[in-house]
């Protein structure tokens, strides 16, 4: 799902931002970044291994693309929050990592 084919969970978080002005034309540059908040039972829940994995993806034609890291954007896993300065509107998702296999030791007597 990521760009190198990698396996991404989705955070159960997606959505299609559209804007318009007063005469319903398309919006597609703004003054300020998006701020994305979430929940840490979202990730949690999906099964991604780590909150520091999280990141924002645009749909790009069927191709899902990171945003971070970008200028101006960040990731703060204190307070649960994507800042994302974006000069277009698409289809979003918030995707992470799947937990790290754990190897153990193969033990014979």
């Amino acid at each position: 799902m990521g760009q190198q084919g990698d396996t991404l969970y989705c955070a159960g978080v997606r959505f299609d931002l559209q804007a318009f002005d007063a005469f319903s034309q398309p919006v597609t540059q703004f003054g300020a970044p998006f701020t994305l908040t979430y929940e840490d039972w979202q990730w949690q829940s999906a099964g991604i291994g780590s909150e520091s994995s999280l990141n924002l993806y645009w749909n790009d034609g069927g191709v899902w693309t990171p945003v971070l890291p970008c200028d101006g954007c960040s990731h703060d896993t204190t307070a649960n929050r994507i800042v994302a300065v974006l000069d277009h509107l698409t289809q979003f998702a918030l995707f992470g990592e799947p937990p790290s296999p754990i190897y153990l030791p193969l033990m014979l007597r």
